[in-house]
């Protein structure tokens, strides 16, 4: 596996480790500690874990057409299909770019050439020539879109379980079931900073080709989530849990939910759209 293959697995490895090891901590810390906080953190592994999976699927799909070329292509090729990750192109535009690539590699490997004749001794800049015509590296748009398609999701998440918790579904249930404060701001932050900042992270890793101990520069981001959940359950200032504890009654009406549902599309949809844009 290329050094950016490796670069995305320990990302989503170490996520999974640091949140299960801080979460183990907290409830030791904080037994008590609210059961919201950990599906926080539940959802956090889980779309880790995903990740990790879907990263492998990837892989796998292609690994017998490219397992025959010789190792240094090989390499490239994964780089490739890593930064091409990076960039808003929908997912035919991006199989066909990976289709040409791979087929530009293999006659090169015939013909004896070497990766640095085809690429001029810049991966980046090689796949970029390819991904300009099709997509461009991430846009504000796009992880604006992106981040609010998170945060909407989440809030609905949580009231969801907030409501089928009680163990009666109903309009009454609806209205008195509300959020905190300090969650839905949690998750504001975890969305419009800890995601976009993976984003780059995932992309400049790519880019650079990291290696070594340079690779666990990628966790860093991993502060934002682990810190903010550890100020949730360990601060015990008066002042702090007034303002954190403070309910948000949010989708309380048929009507909100629906607005909440269709804004989640919407957001959904123009995620897409910067994609292809």
């Amino acid at each position: 596996m290329s050094h950016q293959g490796k670069n995305k697995l320990l990302l989503m490895t170490g996520t999974t480790i640091l949140v299960v090891l801080t979460l183990a901590a907290l409830v030791v810390a904080a037994p008590d500690a609210r059961p919201v906080l950990l599906i926080l953190a539940g959802v956090i592994v889980l779309t880790a874990l995903l990740g990790v999976a879907v990263a492998f699927i990837k892989y796998k799909r292609v690994e017998g057409r490219v397992s025959k070329l010789p190792e240094c292509f090989r390499a490239a090729y994964l780089g490739a299909h890593e930064l091409l990750g990076t960039c808003e192109l929908s997912g035919a535009d991006r199989r066909g770019i990976l289709t040409m690539i791979l087929e530009i590699f293999e006659h090169a490997a015939l013909d004896d050439r070497t990766v640095e004749d085809v690429t001029g001794g810049d991966l980046a800049a090689f796949v970029d020539r390819f991904a300009s015509e099709a997509g461009r590296a991430h846009t504000l748009g796009y992880r604006i879109s992106y981040a609010s398609a998170l945060f909407i999701a989440f809030l609905l998440f949580l009231k969801a379980y907030q409501v089928l918790r009680t163990g009666t579904v109903s309009l009454a249930t609806l209205r008195s079931e509300t959020l905190d404060a300090g969650i839905i701001v949690t998750y504001f932050i975890i969305s419009y900073a800890f995601f976009p900042w993976l984003l780059s992270a995932i992309r400049k890793s790519a880019r650079e080709q990291w290696s070594g101990a340079r690779r666990l520069k990628i966790l860093i981001p991993m502060a934002i989530p682990v810190g903010l959940m550890a100020a949730l359950i360990l601060i015990d200032d008066p002042a702090f849990r007034a303002v954190a504890d403070r309910p948000i009654p949010i989708f309380t009406t048929l009507l909100s939910v629906a607005l909440g549902v269709a804004l989640l599309v919407g957001t959904i949809l123009l995620t897409g759209f910067f994609r292809r844009k």
